[in-house]
């Protein structure tokens, strides 16, 4: 198994989420998966293909693996930090704007690995 992991992405987890989830990505080869991401018009899919490509880059030259033979096994997607920061309103109150981020974590490896 080898494995790709982004931290602190500059978009919610809801939003990659989103895409993640609407696609299916697990017990898809690889391939598959790359080409469903990267026709889609969001930006969440544009990181999950590049988080994707990081972990195929893995298995290629860490694991000798082929790519032809490599599943997606698991997509994971967590809420990261969160930035607060203030906006000024009227009669001198504030209210807060949150900036959320995501953590995304992609597993992949060949299909006699995970019994497919």
């Amino acid at each position: 198994m080898y494995q790709s992991l982004l931290k602190n992405a500059l978009i919610s987890d809801q939003k990659i989420r989103k895409v993640a989830n609407d696609l299916k990505l697990t017990k898809k080869s690889v391939n598959e998966a790359l080409q469903l991401l990267e026709f889609m018009p969001h930006k969440g899919a544009k990181i999950l293909a590049k988080v994707l490509s990081s972990a195929i880059a893995n298995a290629e030259n860490n694991g000798n693996s082929d790519r032809q033979d490599l599943i997606v096994h698991t997509v994971q997607v967590d809420r990261g930090m969160r930035l607060k920061r203030m906006h000024p309103r009227a009669r001198g109150r504030s209210a807060a704007i949150i900036k959320r981020r995501s953590h995304v974590k992609i597993v992949i490896g060949s299909r006699d690995q995970f019994g497919s």
